[in-house]
């Protein structure tokens, strides 16, 4: 848990990859065609068909943006949860306990709520909650550094340059990745280019 674009999403991928886990990802989706799928009861339902799905030794489910599903009061308005067999009523906290007691597969759950402002009996079913907290400008630096090279752009920015951008600009990790990428797809062939 913590503010947007401190690297939680980031962390969860890599800790999948480094553990050798296939990560699957209940994403919410933001588009506006798409409003269904981002409802708690259908996110639910998303991720009890994963964990039946997925082999439980090899895989990593990711719940990202999952704010509105711990917050034990969706209604699952009809949704049958058939996995589970859990019922409709609504404001429910024990039907957000009893989805997270039957996930078998190892869950990352993301959400920019404190731990401490999720209900008791539902936080103590969370082995680990690590906040992360905004960056300060030596991780700024060194995810600009990071990415300057994953991208391979370092013929474009000094160190000191990237000192000044860390310093100068309190983004996060999505918007230093994001600004990259953008010069990434339009920087020159050529590298006789001045420096940035």
């Amino acid at each position: 848990y913590g503010a947007p674009g401190t690297g939680k999403t980031s962390f969860a991928k890599t800790l999948a990859d480094q553990l050798g886990k296939k990560c699957y990802i209940i994403a919410q989706d933001t588009k506006e065609r798409d409003r269904a799928t981002s409802t708690p009861e259908f996110r639910f339902a998303a991720l009890q068909i994963c964990d039946a799905q997925v082999d439980p030794e090899n895989s990593l489910i990711i719940v990202d943006e999952a704010d509105e599903m711990l917050q034990g009061n969706c209604g699952f308005g009809g949704l049958p949860f058939f996995l589970g067999g859990l019922g409709t009523a609504k404001g429910d906290k024990g039907m957000l306990n009893d989805v997270l007691d039957r996930v078998k597969t190892p869950t990352v759950w993301i959400t920019n709520t404190p731990a401490e402002a999720l209900d008791e009996s539902s936080r103590r079913r969370f082995d680990y909650a690590v906040e992360f907290r905004a960056l300060d400008n030596r991780q700024r630096l060194m995810i600009w550094q990071n990415n300057v090279r994953a991208m391979q752009l370092d013929e474009y920015f000094s160190e000191s340059m990237l000192e000044e951008l860390a310093l100068s600009y309190q983004i996060s990790a999505g918007g230093i990745a994001q600004t990259l990428k953008n010069i990434a797809g339009i920087k020159p062939e050529s590298s006789e280019v001045p420096q940035l």
